[in-house]
């Protein structure tokens, strides 16, 4: 029996692989130049925007979790990060990270703790229910400054998906105290810092072409739905529970309440779904699991959101600005330096260890 319902599923998803193989090679040559201006444009945000800003960070954090570092860090604040947040030390530093990150970079974190034995499938489990966020840069620069035209909005926003992530810990923290492998176990790191260092480099420009091949995709997808609404309004609805990069500035032309960014911001859309899931792939979450909580995230961040604009509101005129963002005046030379710097060490690296292979 078990057999017979494995081969059935097995049959099952490959008629819908070839359906959908066929539904989307029929779209793609029907609409052959809208699928080039997505796909041109999700590489002009992924060249812009998510490359420089998010690549540099990327390796260090992939690095600090390589090195031990985070381990080291971890054990020193364990005491105060649960005294004051309820929160042992690696919980606090993968929520740090991933609040201070970006969207599929708290995922990639928990899943190499995970692989490492560093925490438990649970406590990765619980991590991966709101270590999924924008980075502080998004929420202030591209929707508090370009879309909403309010730096205090920007700064509200980032306020209640923090709060947020708080919150939910507070939820869905059961045990009594919250511990982590390592404070039964030693850890030693197996690997030299150069070679973590040359591996983090590896795994995060993996992490970022991961995350321009689904941004470039949802991009084409986007606009080849876009003649099927009548209105530009209906189809900016659409676009960031697609892809949040260009859909956030869509939306930003309808004009829609500032709180409710906070829900968009917050689930991310189908593209970080994705991203998640790939990011987190030895924890296997399904979608169903990821989307449920992301509503959930959304939820909560978007309520937190509306009390505290409610507290401090801001004129209504700064929603109705219909400018696009342009990924090409945000200040990135910094992040553009360090993404040199680390291209020609990871190049220095490298010809050490063939030369060591070599010998």
């Amino acid at each position: 029996m078990p057999a017979k319902h494995k081969s059935a599923n097995s049959n099952y998803d490959g008629l819908m692989g070839c359906f959908i193989f066929f539904i989307s090679a029929i779209c793609i040559l029907s609409f052959t130049s809208a699928t080039s201006k997505g796909a041109l444009q999700g590489l002009k945000i992924s060249s812009n925007i998510i490359i420089p800003s998010l690549f540099p960070f990327t390796v260090i954090s992939v690095f600090l979790q390589k090195s031990g570092g985070l381990l080291w860090v971890s054990k020193k604040i364990n005491k105060i990060t649960y005294t004051f947040f309820k929160l042992n030390g690696t919980e606090f530093s993968v929520i740090l990270i991933s609040l201070l990150g970006g969207y599929p970079i708290g995922s990639k974190i928990i899943d190499e703790l995970y692989k490492s034995r560093q925490i438990n499938y649970k406590t990765a489990k619980k991590l991966l229910r709101f270590c999924v966020n924008p980075s502080p840069a998004f929420f202030i620069s591209v929707v508090g400054i370009n879309i909403l035209n309010n730096k205090l909005a920007g700064w509200i926003l980032l306020t209640s998906n923090t709060i947020a992530c708080v919150v939910l810990n507070l939820l869905f923290n059961n045990s009594k105290k919250s511990k982590n492998d390592y404070s039964q176990t030693d850890y030693i790191q197996s690997i030299s810092l150069s070679d973590a260092f040359v591996e983090s480099v590896f795994s995060g420009a993996q992490i970022i072409i991961s995350i321009c091949a689904w941004v470039t995709l949802f991009s084409a997808i986007a606009e080849i739905l876009k003649p099927l609404f009548l209105s530009h309004n209906r189809f900016a609805l659409l676009c960031p529970f697609l892809e949040i990069s260009f859909g956030i500035n869509e939306i930003g032309k309808t004009g829609i309440p500032a709180f409710l960014y906070s829900f968009l911001l917050s689930f991310g859309g189908f593209s970080t779904i994705c991203q998640v899931k790939q990011s987190a792939e030895k924890l296997c979450p399904s979608f169903i699991y990821i989307f449920l909580n992301r509503i959930i995230h959304g939820a909560t961040a978007t309520i937190i959101s509306f009390i505290l604009f409610r507290i401090f509101p801001i004129s209504s005129e700064v929603f109705s600005n219909g400018a696009d963002i342009r990924p090409a005046e945000y200040p990135l030379f910094i992040p553009s330096v360090m993404l040199i710097i680390f291209s020609v060490l990871f190049l220095m690296f490298l010809s050490q260890q063939n030369l060591k292979r070599n010998n």
